[in-house]
């Protein structure tokens, strides 16, 4: 072969993959653009709703508290079929939006695939209310209810069960692993340093048993969101709370008598009206309220296709109210999978803060806390906010308590459910050292410095007294940093604060009786105080949230960028407990040493 000929071959090649890169990025270009109009076509045909309609409240797993990124590619996924989760907002302004909507005949509530969260569910509980009270019907139906599910289904007039189905009512617990004996065996050294006496996220490293403090802690809390929910329960289904109690302490007495049949032992105890399959309920519903066009279902809307019809109206409003969601663990640096960046929380404010159209903010805060600096770069950020003019009102969701706490010190008003999870006023430190399982391994560190605390603190080093005393310092210094600016934040007495601060957790009911929150109350009522603190009677409530470009969301969808949340989904019912030790792990492995982070989860 000749150079030449050779050369010809190299660039007709050249050539020939220059023409399938550009035929491939066409073709991508093209999927994209076809996506997008599938999406517009399907959302206008969606935000049709029909005389005789029947809202349907479906919700998969947790409702959630923000809405996700546009994503044009998600309609290629293979996935695109699959419920997308049920954004906590629009339920509440579905709801509100029936209950006045003339084309709404009656409510569905379909809640056997809900996920945790009882604080939501008490704001979804006072907008069902409003349905009824409007004088349309509530009706329930489920496989299966577990005692959270069951909660939001009591609300109907009717509570339909599955003849083979159970209304799983156990109580609340809250257990937790512990490594002190493994890490013990395995040589690795734990270095804690902390100040509460409650403050328990440091005890799975240093204990193989819960404490007797936080014991104390959450008997109380989780014993004060029992009695909640059982009352709750007892008041809907016209039973005594001892009745819905003796349901929980007696289930194998009570089953035996039921013959073994979980449905009956559930109709037995007053919990459930009648029995149904999925196809004889909906049967019933297409004879009572009417069938779709083609006469095979009922007329039902879900709660997406029918918020998208109120979206179109708001569009109208100039005014808004801005809604800034903490959701996750607080660190440093860009949000990710179940983490919240500071820095993107930081720009989402400053933006809204700039944004004339924006007159007023509500932290929306879903968070056990994390980084304590991180907590308090979002603190000072929503101060700056709120003395550039901006009111800014804290909702707090199923938990917000240590740096979730913290950040919500910036505020004109906190509002609480009974049973949201907060308090948690404490710090710590974690500092692991794994100096002696690398030397069994043969593997050992030596150098040389020239100061006393240089190369410190290092895991495979051990940890000098000098490095440890200037860490406990810090610590203690970041306590009383914390008690200061929640007396600053609450209007208290350092004095006041600290009786109540060490750590320990409170749900929203007991917060209020310490001065912790202002008033109980869910997001549509701190989205009401924020339209009123800014001077507006009419207003849309609008999510500030960090803008991801198309080339990033693309890149995310090409390189698996969102990886962690596609493992979270494959977990499956071991999601929580995956999602836990992936939170704890970065948390080990950060370069942050100061933490206000709870040990809590919200129920």
């Amino acid at each position: 072969m000749t150079v030449r000929s050779f050369l010809g071959r190299v660039g007709r090649g050249i050539t020939a993959l220059r023409v399938f890169t550009l035929n491939a990025l066409f073709m991508l270009g093209l999927l994209i653009f076809a996506a997008f109009v599938i999406g517009l076509v399907l959302a206008h045909n969606a935000g049709k709703v029909e005389e005789g309609s029947v809202l349907l409240v479906a919700p998969v797993g947790a409702l959630a508290e923000q809405p996700p990124q546009p994503d044009p590619m998600a309609l290629l996924s293979p996935d695109s079929d699959r419920p997308a989760a049920t954004q906590h907002v629009d339920l509440l302004r579905a709801l509100r939006a029936a209950a006045k909507d003339s084309r709404i005949k009656a409510v569905v509530i379909k809640s056997a695939d809900l996920g945790p969260g009882l604080a939501r569910i008490e704001e979804v509980n006072s907008a069902l209310a409003a349905v009824k009270l409007a004088g349309k019907p509530v009706l329930a139906w489920g496989d299966r209810f577990d005692q959270t599910q069951y909660l939001l289904a009591s609300n109907a007039s009717r509570v339909y069960l599955d003849p083979d189905g159970e209304v799983a009512i156990n109580g609340l617990s809250r257990h937790q692993m512990y490594y002190h004996s493994l890490l013990e065996r395995l040589g690795v050294k734990m270095h804690v340093f902390k100040v509460g006496t409650y403050k328990s996220a440091v005890e799975p490293y240093i204990r193989d048993s819960m404490s007797d403090a936080d014991k104390e802690a959450a008997i109380s809390y989780l014993g004060d969101t029992w009695a909640r929910l059982t009352g709750l329960i007892a008041e809907r289904r016209k039973l005594k709370p001892e009745a819905v109690q003796a349901y929980a302490d007696l289930g194998a007495e009570k089953l035996r008598e039921a013959g073994g049949n979980s449905a009956e032992m559930a109709r037995r105890a007053g919990l459930v009206d009648e029995f149904a399959t999925a196809q004889s309920f909906d049967e019933m519903i297409k004879k009572r309220f009417g069938a779709d066009r083609e006469g095979r279902a009922p007329r039902y809307v879900t709660v997406a296709n029918y918020a998208a019809t109120l979206d179109a109206a708001d569009v109208t409003t100039p005014s808004k109210v801005g809604i800034v969601v903490i959701d996750g663990v607080i660190m440093e640096g860009a949000s990710r999978a179940g983490v919240v960046g500071s820095a993107s929380v930081v720009k989402t404010i400053e933006d809204a803060a700039h944004d004339k159209t924006v007159k007023a903010l509500v932290l929306r805060v879903n968070s056990p806390g994390g980084s304590a600096t991180a907590s308090e770069e979002i603190r000072r950020a929503l101060q700056r906010a709120r003395e550039a003019g901006k009111p800014v009102v804290v909702s707090m969701s199923t938990v917000a308590a240590s740096g979730g706490y913290w950040v919500s010190m910036a505020s004109d008003r906190i509002y609480a459910e009974p049973t949201s999870i907060t308090g948690s006023i404490g710090i710590f430190g974690v500092l692991p050292e794994i100096a002696e399982p690398l030397s069994k391994l043969g593997i050992n560190t030596d150098g040389v410095t020239t100061a006393p605390d240089a190369g410190q603190p290092n895991p495979a080093t051990p940890l000098s007294d000098h490095m440890a005393d200037r860490l406990d310092q810090q610590i203690r210094y970041g306590y009383a940093r914390f008690v200061a600016v929640v007396a600053k934040g609450r209007k208290l007495s350092p004095e006041a604060v600290e009786a109540v601060a060490q750590g320990r957790v409170w749900t929203g009911k007991q917060a209020l009786e310490h001065k912790l929150v202002d008033k109980l109350g869910g997001l549509e009522d701190a989205l009401a105080y924020a339209a009123e603190k800014a001077g507006l009677k009419d207003y849309a409530p609008v999510y500030v949230v960090p803008e991801r470009s198309s080339r990033a969301r693309l890149i995310a969808a090409l390189m698996g960028a969102d990886a962690q949340g596609k493992t979270l989904e494959m977990a499956g019912p071991a999601a929580p407990a995956l999602a836990g030790f992936m939170q704890e792990l970065e948390l080990l492995t950060s370069r942050e040493r100061i933490f206000a982070r709870c040990l809590c989860e919200g129920l």
